[in-house]
């Protein structure tokens, strides 16, 4: 895989705003969330659904950690880059 290809899988990825939203959530969160909290955290309402989003995320940006979700490394620079996309669109 290119890092072309890399970065749109990761883009397409985060095109769910309940992933998004889960990325967000886990970086605001230190020592990572039960799944309990997270989905409530993330809003989302149907935990089947949630599980089926998470799992997407899981491998590339999260990782389970004793009982945990918490970002991978990529994970925590792809939130980093939600975060500053978020700060640039609110300044417009």
């Amino acid at each position: 895989m290119t890092q072309s290809d890399d970065a749109t899988a990761v883009f397409d990825l985060l095109s769910d705003e309940t992933r998004a939203e889960t990325v967000r959530q886990l970086a605001a969160a230190s020592g990572g969330l039960r799944f309990s909290t997270l989905r409530r955290r993330v809003g989302a309402r149907d935990s089947g659904r949630f599980n089926y989003h998470l799992g997407r995320l899981r491998g590339r940006l999260v990782e389970k950690r004793d009982a945990r979700y918490v970002l991978t490394e990529r994970g925590r620079h792809v939130a980093a880059t939600l975060d500053g996309i978020g700060s640039e669109t609110q300044r417009s």
